[in-house]
């Protein structure tokens, strides 16, 4: 189920281009390309959702170390990618 998943969004001759960011208490942030963002949006009858996240390993500022996926690109892709933070997740304690 996961590699189906995977392969839906990400085909096998190309790489997934991922932010990785490092947060603290819990903190999760998302974000989209300005291409996806601007967009008309598309409805499917099924969804997936891919989740990347690393909280085991540190980053090299010792906070936890996270992934937000952006989109598939060619192996041989060297460009840049425009993305926005679209939003945050904030753990709450009470």
């Amino acid at each position: 189920m996961y590699m189906e998943s995977f392969q839906e969004i990400c085909p096998k001759d190309m790489n997934l281009a991922i932010v990785e960011y490092e947060t603290q208490d819990d903190i999760q942030l998302n974000f989209y390309t300005k291409e996806y963002l601007d967009k008309k949006p598309v409805y499917k009858n099924s969804a997936s959702t891919v989740i990347f996240k690393s909280d085991k390993e540190l980053g090299i500022n010792g906070l936890r170390s996270r992934g937000c996926m952006l989109k598939p690109v060619k192996k041989d892709f060297h460009d840049s990618i425009d993305c926005e933070l679209f939003s945050w997740y904030r753990k709450i304690t009470g």
